[in-house]
């Protein structure tokens, strides 16, 4: 974080502490390197659990990927648990997929034309 708050405003280092905060609740007591990708998986899974709005959870998981990172950078670690990690978000059943409506887009008429021009320059 020292290196961090050198090229950032003192807001964004706030947001980053509070979000790194979110996830030393689940990392403290570990070291970086007992920190495993299933470890890392479930706590976004409990974040979701616990009512965290999608975007809170993403901004969370986005100062982690930092944090490994750096960790990766610096060679304190090899691999990464923030890699392959997924955002949990709400599942839409196949009834609902089925059930929505469909919005049928289209170009108007000076979108479509400046659309085949881009690719016309693009071919020769």
């Amino acid at each position: 974080m020292k290196l961090y708050q050198t090229s950032v405003k003192v807001s964004t280092v706030r947001v980053r502490n509070h979000e790194s905060g979110k996830l030393m609740e689940y990392f403290e007591g570990y070291q970086v390197k007992q920190i495993t990708k299933k470890m890392y998986q479930d706590a976004l899974i409990d974040l979701h659990e616990k009512g965290f709005a999608l975007n809170t959870i993403a901004e969370i998981h986005s100062t982690g990927k930092m944090i490994f990172a750096k960790a990766v950078e610096l060679e304190v670690i090899k691999n990464d648990p923030t890699q392959y990690a997924k955002l949990p978000g709400p599942q839409k059943t196949v009834d609902e997929i089925e059930n929505e409506e469909q919005t049928v887009k289209y170009l108007k008429k000076e979108e479509l034309a400046r659309f085949l021009s881009q690719g016309a320059r693009i071919r020769t």
